[in-house]
């Protein structure tokens, strides 16, 4: 064979213009990196795996129970608001009854004491003026029974209370 004929190992052949290409490789490895091609790589959260994750940490602390295995701790919503102490379908607590202390009866206030404006006497005969009206020892006016009628003062007597009454101007 001939020298020229041997088979000769053939390279691929090169581009005529080899910055060409090696810009367009530098081109396609910028693009990779800027531009993600994977959704966990540009940022993107797939919702139904949010959910899913809520889920599961909703059913550890349900499991773990109120105080989420911890002495003290509240119990909060995913939110972090604070639950309810009991279930909304749950019947209302009753309220417990107010102690109410009994009250005692005001007691009636007395009447006034009758104006004592004048006083009678003639021997046995003893008579005083009392709330515009005469009477005599052992009658009752406004409620107050007579019990004596000297020359300066009216003794009254009204559930065991004795009341004097003097008149005015004297000594």
């Amino acid at each position: 064979m001939p020298e020229n004929s041997s088979p000769k190992r053939r390279w691929p052949r090169l581009p005529e213009k080899p910055v060409i290409v090696a810009a367009s490789v530098v081109v396609v490895l910028v693009s990779l990196v800027a531009f993600p091609t994977t959704p966990e790589r540009a940022g993107y959260k797939d919702p139904v795996a949010e959910a899913a994750e809520a889920y599961r940490s909703l059913i550890a602390r349900m499991e773990a129970g109120p105080d989420g295995g911890q002495e003290g701790s509240s119990e909060t919503a995913l939110d972090g608001r604070p639950q309810l102490d009991r279930s909304l379908f749950a019947p209302k607590p009753k309220p417990k009854p107010k102690v109410v202390k009994p009250v005692k009866p005001a007691r009636p206030k007395p009447p006034p004491l009758p104006a004592l404006t004048g006083i009678l006497l003639d021997g046995e005969y003893r008579q005083a003026r009392l709330g515009g009206q005469i009477v005599s020892e052992g009658e009752d006016v406004s409620g107050y029974r007579v019990v004596k009628i000297e020359s300066d003062f009216v003794l009254l007597v009204r559930k065991g209370h004795v009341h004097r009454l003097e008149m005015k101007g004297s000594p």
